[in-house]
């Protein structure tokens, strides 16, 4: 028969070998050895405990005064709350295959229980921790449900649809911000077909684009104003300039009979004639270059 000392080797190694010894990053590299050591102080202790009566009364203020099998059952939620309800299940099928075995006495049966109660945990830190949050994520902590339906998985996984929805709106509202945008910051002779804009069904260009992109407007529309005390100056005319044009006369009418407000000269007696006009001929050009603006020339002065 094998001794103490080896049994307990056997059953230290047979616990380390089934736990990963993986380094992963932000974690601290598990030494074994130590490991290995942990485990036999609290094999021992637990195996020997009554029979030094010292270390008896300084260990039983830490150790609860349950039943074994109430502590099992605490081990197997916990499981269940960290989300291992198979490994949970597992464990108390086999803690009642070991009540049920007639081969053990159910002294001994307890004495192994407690054993394996008092080396969970011991091991090197899982890498899932345990949650101590009993309702986190919206699980069903209980045992050996059927129906594991919409209680079972997390609410995220039904709001993923609505959570991908509202992330197209706003995705499509941020697109037609930027559009916008673009249109009133572009700079001046910027046309709207090169941005993207109303060229679906034209190649071309739209065909407003077209007769007010190289005019007087188009400049007005594309224009960055900041401010409204601005001053347009005639443009300068150049000294070979034709000013024909300026000089042009409108003929007067060769039947002057077809105007409806004429009336002849016979036809007029002193009281009926009119008064001479009161409007003094005016310099178009002058006046518009000794032109003062108006302090309150737009609603926004006036308020």
């Amino acid at each position: 028969m094998e001794s103490i000392t080896q049994l307990f080797n056997d059953l230290c190694e047979a616990h380390l070998t089934a736990l990963p010894w993986k380094v992963h990053l932000g974690r601290q590299k598990i030494s074994k050895r130590r490991a290995k050591q942990n485990l036999k102080r609290v094999a021992y202790n637990a195996l020997f405990m009554n029979l030094f009566q010292d270390e008896a009364r300084k260990l039983q203020s830490n150790i609860s005064r349950l039943p074994v099998k109430n502590k099992i059952l605490m081990l197997s939620f916990n499981l269940r709350v960290a989300g291992l309800g198979a490994q949970a299940d597992r464990l108390e099928n086999l803690v009642e295959e070991l009540e049920t075995a007639e081969c053990l006495p159910f002294t001994e049966v307890n004495s192994v229980l407690d054993l394996l109660v008092q080396l969970a945990g011991t091991g090197p830190p899982q890498l899932v921790p345990q949650k101590k949050d009993y309702f986190l994520n919206n699980k069903y902590v209980g045992r050996n449900v059927k129906y594991q339906g919409y209680d079972y998985y997390d609410v995220s996984v039904f709001e993923a649809d609505i959570q991908s929805l509202i992330t197209n709106e706003e995705c499509q509202f941020n697109d037609t911000i930027q559009q916008t945008l673009q249109i009133m910051e572009a700079a001046p002779g910027t046309g709207l077909p090169a941005m993207g804009l109303f060229s679906q069904g034209c190649p071309a260009g739209d065909k407003f684009e077209k007769e007010t992109r190289v005019s007087l407007f188009g400049a007005l529309v594309h224009s960055r104003t900041y401010d409204m005390d601005i001053k347009l100056d005639l443009p300068p005319v150049p000294d070979n300039a034709d000013l024909s044009g300026l000089a042009i006369k409108v003929p007067q009418s060769i039947d002057q009979s077809e105007d409806e407000g004429f009336q002849s000269a016979s036809n007029l007696t002193p009281d009926s004639q009119s008064e001479p006009s009161m409007t003094p001929d005016i310099d178009l050009w002058d006046a518009v270059l000794t032109y003062g603006p108006s302090k309150r020339r737009c609603w926004e002065r006036i308020g």
